[in-house]
């Protein structure tokens, strides 16, 4: 029966996955005596050498300078990332001592085992932690080999081939080596205790013949003319073969392990075997033995078989707390839930305080075996790719979870996913349970996850934080001015280069408002010298393949920007052409860390101003120097339980200029106030422009749109949300481009996929972390025109399972021309975003993604 050798290792709840050769957590070696000097050996670093003294700055580049320069009360400190000392380095002989008051220390350092080359101890008083030893490219060699007494060895790796993979020399004394992984590949023991070999222990190790069916031969854990030995608290995994056997030895104890054989075999063996010569003085109890087919027979004592714990006990008096299962399946590591496994003796001898992990026994007395069989480890969980929603990953560990046990997850506000089962689970592995949670608001919450096993129940908390983001608006306020050096110095901004802009300077920025995350302002291009590109960033980050403004030749070209903030408050603009350029900026407001602000709650595209058709209430064009007033709707929020409304503190708006009749500006603010010295709209005679706006509420819950110029304009608003106590919160993202006509990027092609006259471009969201928009209820991105065949209009809407398209728009183009407007479009967490083009001719269109609303 051919298997895969499960590679065992501790998880944290959605934390890091540790690979093969993962070092059990609780086994940190500590010198006995701070009074020796530590050596360092680091084999990746410049300026390792073996010749020198092994310090931190030039460590050795050997593990066996290191050990051949040690002195009683050294440390050698062994670094493990990489940490492969094999095949470059070869074996290791350790042959320097230490004393009992001041042994030599062997430590690998990192997260992982540090791979040596095989590995043999020949001095005394030595402890060796976080080392895997395996010689590779030979067709038999031991892994490690113990010649010297009063050796440790803890939280180490061994592995044989064709050989032994732990090999105790014939004459040691008090070696012990425990909650370390050790395993052979091939067909001989996996552990040999030799003739000589006095008071050895292994204590909570795992063990495993890694063979296929009956091509090995020996045992796992061959105890033979030893003295004294113990065998306390291991799980042994072994094929068609002896699982642990005693010959010509005293004093054996036998108690507390696990031991699981293979199905398949179609020869008769043992569990455990204890011959005459042994039986007398060999003490056996509280283990746990499968016998997963006929040909498995329990015992083997004093050349007797016996089929069960009771057959024994009955002729000889040992196993009287042992338990035999129908079957141990080591491809699963399953056996059945609630009997004697969880029943371990907290006498026995050696029997450590915690499990092979480093985790506590969940009940008063020790688990059978090496791992805590109904207990999971996790100490943290992890926002995923959305800022509001949480994942855990419970990994099991151990042999007893079963169909019947459950699992629950209590998320800390309010809800819960309770009674999942666990199904068939392989403890063990990584792939262990896993759940995820969306929260309503930002904020920090404890995690409490509880698995029920029978009468046990095991329970692991931690506090996850998410990084959703409210909104605080301001009165709109310019930043940034290169015209006059507000902001930066008072020069155009040069061809290629880039600008960090505080956007925070000068704001009347409301008291206790918290980390800024994201910053919303409209940005201005102006007497340009040619046409080009500007593209905004968090300052500090690297400029992405994204834009905001396309501008040209003479024309005064505003975007609105929502873009992350650096830690420092900045955002960085950089102007990607071959012309130069001044620029304004004025901020809205800002996304904040936290609770502090407003939610956004985005809504199908819903016209509340046309001044051509009296929508809104104000008919007819706005005058030159006018100013008109909207009333804002009151902020609703569906969801399953029912419609919600509350004041709206702000809003976000397409605000198009239609017809207008001389060069001018529009400007948004809350109803009550002063025009600000800040723009919305910079458009040209004749000319239609949309612009979004995100603006303050006044408190009659009305906005003002001021026309700054010598003719008249029509206005035209369509709403796109509202920012109230409802909503969802703002996840901030480095912008990324998800959609490019030009390319086929975004559509699944490998060539330009133009968006033909009358139909839809489909956004779905970029696959670095946000697929297909799962779980947003809008995003915010820039979107771009260019190389219209005709004059037209875009309109984004949500698909959904009734979206439709609304009368409503977010672009408006003429033939030729390259136009970009910020687009707020809701989804629903499912399905893509229709970018529809109302026009008689093709159009190619980009979106770059700079965050979304979860």
């Amino acid at each position: 029966m051919s298997r895969m050798r499960p590679r065992l290792g501790a998880v944290g709840l959605a934390a890091a996955v540790v690979g093969a050769f993962a070092v059990p957590q609780a086994q940190a070696a500590t010198p006995a005596t701070s009074s020796g000097a530590t050596l360092f050996v680091n084999n990746v670093s410049s300026s390792c050498t073996d010749s020198g003294t092994g310090t931190q700055a030039a460590p050795y580049c050997s593990i066996q300078a290191a050990a051949d320069a040690a002195a009683p009360g050294d440390t050698v400190s062994i670094a493990g990332t990489p940490g492969y000392y094999a095949p470059s380095y070869g074996a290791v002989t350790i042959t320097k001592s230490g004393t009992a008051a001041a042994p030599i220390t062997f430590a690998g350092t990192g997260t992982t085992y540090t791979r040596t080359g095989s590995l043999t101890i020949d001095g005394s008083y030595v402890e060796v932690t976080g080392l895997g030893a395996a010689q590779s490219g030979t067709s038999a060699s031991t892994g490690l080999r113990v010649n010297g007494s009063h050796v440790t060895l803890d939280g180490d790796q061994t592995q044989g081939t064709n050989a032994p993979a732990l090999v105790f020399g014939g004459s040691v004394t008090a070696d012990t080596v425990s909650r370390s992984d050790i395993y052979e590949y091939g067909s001989g023991n996996v552990v040999q205790i030799a003739s000589g070999d006095n008071g050895v222990v292994l204590t909570t190790n795992q063990i495993d013949n890694v063979a296929s069916g009956e091509t090995t031969t020996g045992s796992d854990v061959t105890v033979s003319g030893a003295k004294n030995t113990v065998l306390t608290a291991n799980t042994i995994i072994v094929p068609c073969n002896t699982g642990i056997a005693v010959t010509g030895s005293t004093g054996t104890s036998i108690e507390n392990n696990v031991v699981a054989g293979l199905g398949g075999c179609t020869t008769t063996f043992t569990n455990l075997s204890v011959d005459s010569a042994s039986a007398s003085s060999t003490t056996v109890d509280y283990n746990e033995l499968s016998q997963m087919t006929d040909n498995i027979a329990p015992y083997s004592w004093a050349g007797k078989t016996y089929p069960t714990p009771a057959a024994l006990k009955a002729a000889t008096g040992q196993g009287a707390h042992d338990e035999d299962e129908q079957y141990i399946d080591t491809t699963t590591f399953q056996m059945p839930t609630g009997d004697g496994v969880a029943d371990g003796n907290p006498s026995a001898p050696d029997e450590l305080s915690t499990d092979f992990y480093g985790n506590t026994w969940p009940g008063a007395a020790p688990d059978r075996g090496a791992v805590a069989i109904e207990d999971f480890t996790g100490t943290t969980v992890q926002t995923g790719a959305f800022g509001q929603q949480a994942g855990v990953n419970i990994a099991l560990q151990g042999v007893a979870w079963g169909e019947s046990d459950s699992y629950s997850v209590d998320w800390g506000d309010g809800k819960a996913d309770v009674g999942m089962s666990l199904g068939d689970e392989t403890p063990g592995n990584f792939n262990a349970l896993e759940d995820s949670h969306m929260y309503a608001r930002p904020g920090t919450y404890t995690v409490t996850a509880i698995i029920k096993a029978g009468t046990q129940t095991v329970t692991k908390t931690a506090t996850v934080t998410t990084t959703g983001s409210t909104y605080v608006p301001v009165t709109p306020t310019r930043v940034l001015d290169t015209r006059k050096g507000l902001g930066a110095k008072q020069a155009k901004i040069g061809a290629g280069a880039t600008i960090a802009v505080d956007v925070t300077s000068g704001v009347s920025v409301p008291a206790g408002l918290g980390t800024v995350t994201a910053v919303v302002m409209n940005v201005t291009a102006a007497d340009e010298t040619g046409n080009g590109v500007i593209t905004a960033y968090p300052d500090g980050g690297t400029l992405p393949e994204a834009s905001n403004l396309n501008f040209s030749t003479g024309r005064n070209v505003p975007n609105l920007v929502t873009v992350k903030v650096g830690s420092d408050d900045k955002v960085d603009f950089h102007n990607g052409s071959n012309a130069s350029t001044d620029l304004l900026a004025d901020v809205a407001g800002y996304y904040v860390q936290g609770t502090g602000g407003s939610y956004y709650v985005p809504n199908t595209p819903k016209r509340v101003l046309d001044t051509r058709n009296g929508t809104g209430g104000t008919t007819g064009a706005v005058p030159a120097g006018g100013t008109i007033s909207l009333s804002v709707p009151t902020c609703s929020q569906t969801t399953s339980s029912g419609t919600q409304t509350a004041t709206a503190a702000a809003v976000a708006m397409n605000v198009t200029a239609v017809a207008p009749t001389a060069n001018g500006v529009v400007t948004v603010y809350p109803d009550g106030g002063n025009v600000p010295t800040a723009s919305n709209l910079n458009y040209n005679k004749g000319q239609n422009l949309p612009n979004m706006v995100v603006v303050a509420v006044g408190s009659d819950g009305k906005v003002e749109l001021h026309n700054s110029s010598a003719g008249t304009v029509e206005l035209v608003a369509d709403l796109e949300g509202c920012y109230s106590s409802l909503g969802d919160a703002f996840v901030p993202l480095n912008p990324v481009r998800d959609l490019d006509t030009r390319s086929g990027l975004g559509q699944g092609s490998t060539t330009g996929v133009p968006v033909g006259a009358g139909k839809n471009a489909q956004y779905v969201g970029t696959p670095n972390g946000f697929s297909d928009l799962w779980n947003a209820t809008g995003v915010v991105m820039n979107v771009t025109v260019t190389d219209a065949k005709a004059n037209g209009v875009i309109t984004a809407y949500p698909i959904g399972p009734n979206g439709t398209l609304p009368n409503a728009s977010n672009l408006n183009y003429l033939k030729g021309q390259t136009v970009p407007n910020l687009v707020m479009v809701a989804t629903d967490g499912v399905t893509p975003v229709n970018l529809h083009n109302n026009s008689t001719g093709s159009v190619d269109l980009i979106a770059d993604l700079f965050g979304y609303f979860s």
